[in-house]
């Protein structure tokens, strides 16, 4: 998909996890570019649509990203935004080993992820969409105020 980064290779071993991903010409994060001022509402509105997109895409391949922010977001210097840092993504098929609440990044988690007991929603797939899209608002909340 062109809004998602390209996998390059990933390997799995009791010391450590490596992936090693295609950024190519990867520009700027969005955070860093709105920090700067660098973002206007029509990059906004054409940078949601790519990200949600990108979102839809890995969702309906059983992908939840959760870690979804401006920082996540490249810009290349084509204008084209892609999402990366898959590191605390997993496949719904594979159980979480740690609670939910770990995952993310503060001020961006939904309010599902703060709950004391999250074993029987962990197992629901729509719960952690519907968390990437929480996330997905507080980016865009970001990017359009500064806050």
């Amino acid at each position: 998909h062109p809004n998602v980064v390209t996998l390059l290779a990933a390997f799995l071993s009791e010391e450590r996890n490596e992936s090693y991903l295609l950024l190519g010409d990867a520009g700027d994060n969005l955070h860093a570019a709105r920090e700067r001022g660098e973002v206007s509402p029509r990059d906004v509105r054409r940078h949601a649509r790519s990200v949600l997109r990108a979102l839809e895409h890995v969702h309906a391949h059983g992908v939840v990203h959760r870690d979804v922010k401006g920082g996540n977001i490249l810009v290349g210097k084509d204008g084209v935004a892609t999402l990366i840092d898959f590191g605390v993504a997993r496949h719904v098929s594979v159980p979480d080993q740690f609670p939910a609440a770990r995952y993310g990044t503060p001020g961006y988690q939904a309010p599902e992820l703060l709950m004391t007991d999250m074993r029987a929603a962990e197992r629901d797939v729509r719960l952690y969409q519907k968390v990437d899209a929480f996330a997905m608002g507080c980016t865009l909340f970001f990017l359009c105020t500064g806050r």
